[in-house]
C-alpha cells in the first residue's frame, strides 16, 4: 500500500500532519535484535539476530495554543490500552518496504512539556518506541 496521508495513527486516531513540525518526523523501522551475540578471538562476529523487530517513532509538535495541545493528547490519552505503560496501538507509515504496518509501542516515562505562558505550548517532543 503506498503513501496514504498520514505517518502515523495512534489506535483510531490519525495524528495530522499539520501538527507536526516540518522536518522533524524521524521513523527507524525494524530495528533488528540481537541475543548473545559476541565477537570472538579471530574478531569475527557471530550474531543470534532475532525475529521480532522495534520500531522507534519521534516528531516535534508545532507550536500551538493550550486548547490545540489539549485536544491532541486527548486524543493520545483516549487510545492507552495501558495508561500505566503508555501502550498503544500504532498503525505508521514504514518507508524501508513503503507500506504500512501496525505494532504495539509505548511512549517514554519521561515526557517534558514546555509552556511558552499559561495559554501557549512551545514545540514537544512525542516518542513511540515499539515493544
Amino acid at each position: 500500500m503506498a503513501f496514504n496521508g498520514y505517518f502515523v495513527k495512534v489506535g483510531t486516531y490519525t495524528i495530522p500532519l499539520s501538527l507536526i513540525r516540518y522536518g522533524t518526523y524521524k521513523c527507524s523501522p525494524a530495528q533488528r535484535q540481537d541475543l548473545d551475540s559476541y565477537v570472538d578471538a579471530d574478531g569475527y562476529l557471530h550474531r543470534t539476530a532475532l525475529s521480532h523487530t522495534r520500531t522507534k517513532i519521534e516528531f516535534q509538535l508545532i507550536t500551538m495554543s493550550e486548547t490545540d495541545f489539549r485536544g491532541f493528547m486527548d486524543n493520545i490519552v483516549a487510545q492507552y490500552t495501558n495508561g500505566l505503560e503508555r501502550k498503544v496501538h500504532l498503525t505508521y507509515f514504514e518507508e524501508e518496504y513503503g507500506n504500512y504496518v501496525e505494532g504495539d509501542f509505548y511512549m517514554p516515562g519521561t515526557m517534558d512539556f514546555t509552556h511558552l505562558n499559561k495559554n501557549l505550548y512551545d514545540e514537544n517532543r512525542i516518542c513511540f518506541i515499539e515493544y
